[in-house]
């Protein structure tokens, strides 16, 4: 039977809108993993691991925004600003206020050397203008204020201005508070807005397609030597934008590049990507108490110190990938109000084995 012309189309959109959600959704779960390994850096970390550590600081968090706000603009629809600020409150704020809690408990109550960033009473209220429970929950706080803004722009000359805006924000030297996260928002804006405008007004695959990674290996390598050795702190702006850059599209080129291979690794970077936001919520306090179980075990009589450090850090670094999702399909199929504290949608057990 012959198909129309009309529904070959509407066939092939379909397709390569399927295609782009899941290498930007490998790329989401490149991202986290990313953020978990950098969570776990002790006082005996070996240097090479620091230094690559220290590498990936110039665009996981840019890469996330920039996903975030790519499928913001992916599967946004119309609905009132007062609706959808009150749906981003839910899904960022309440779990940001309950992670941020729990977080302070514990710190309270077991040995204050598990954790970083220490805590005391006052981070109570504290928490409700800095990321006092600990410093990697700044990201939800961020998000949700520039889900505050991104709906103003919402016309393509209106999100062009954001862009450029959001751009000088990010270049000019100037330090923004920490309060309220707003160091953050000035640093992070411009990678979410430019996840939006390229979503909106370009084929990322074509732009993958490009671009070989490589090419953008090499500039990252080169921009980085660039910055180890420059002391001109003019050019740091620029430096830390090209490298945010070229880093998130490394990762998307090679997020495309996984996608297109049929290999075991596929199926769980895209199965990953949907407990991204469970695994950044639980896996510093996964990691903590792996961290306390390590610690108990006696490698160092048995291997050399390098191998000691890369076994604890496989084993902290799985649990803070694991322990998160097994949390999220427990809770998200046992309880509505846990469901509700974590951001996550509730759905009995009846419902997931439709």
């Amino acid at each position: 039977m012959n198909r129309s012309p009309v529904r070959v189309r509407l066939a092939a959109q379909i397709k390569m809108t399927t295609q782009r959600l899941t290498f930007i959704d490998i790329a989401r779960s490149i991202s986290i993993i990313l953020i978990v390994i950098y969570h776990y850096e002790p006082e005996n970390s070996p240097d090479w691991y620091s230094s690559l550590n220290n590498i990936g600081i110039s665009f996981r968090i840019p890469l996330l925004m920039f996903v975030s706000g790519y499928i913001y603009t992916m599967v946004k629809k119309p609905v009132k600003y007062r609706d959808f600020v009150l749906n981003k409150f839910k899904r960022l704020t309440v779990p940001y206020l309950f992670i941020s809690t729990m977080v302070i408990c514990i710190k309270l109550l077991v040995e204050k050397d598990m954790f970083k960033d220490p805590v005391s009473i006052s981070s109570f209220y504290e928490m409700f203008y800095l990321p006092s429970a600990g410093f990697f929950v700044w990201f939800i706080y961020t998000l949700f204020l520039v889900f505050l803004i991104i709906p103003f722009a919402d016309t393509p000359r209106k999100l062009n201005i954001f862009l450029i805006l959001s751009l000088i924000l990010l270049l000019i030297p100037i330090d923004f508070p920490m309060l309220f996260c707003l160091f953050y928002l000035k640093k992070n804006l411009f990678y979410f807005v430019l996840g939006c405008f390229i979503c909106a007004k370009a084929n990322l695959k074509l732009i993958i397609d490009k671009i070989p990674a490589i090419a953008l290996f090499v500039f990252f390598t080169l921009v980085y030597g660039l910055k180890l050795i420059t002391h001109a702190s003019w050019l740091t702006p620029l430096i830390d934008l090209s490298l945010a850059v070229s880093g998130i599209f490394f990762i998307l080129n090679i997020s495309m590049q996984i996608d297109r291979e049929t290999n075991p690794i596929k199926p769980f970077f895209i199965k990953l990507s949907s407990y991204t936001y469970t695994i950044y919520l639980f896996h510093t306090t996964a990691e903590g108490f792996a961290k306390m179980i390590s610690l108990k075990i006696p490698l160092e009589n048995y291997l050399t110190p390098d191998f000691c450090f890369v076994f604890k850090a496989f084993f902290v670094i799985t649990l803070g990938i694991l322990v998160p999702v097994v949390i999220h399909k427990i809770v998200v199929s046992k309880s509505r109000l846990f469901s509700f504290l974590i951001g996550a949608k509730y759905l009995p057990k009846i419902a997931l084995s439709k």
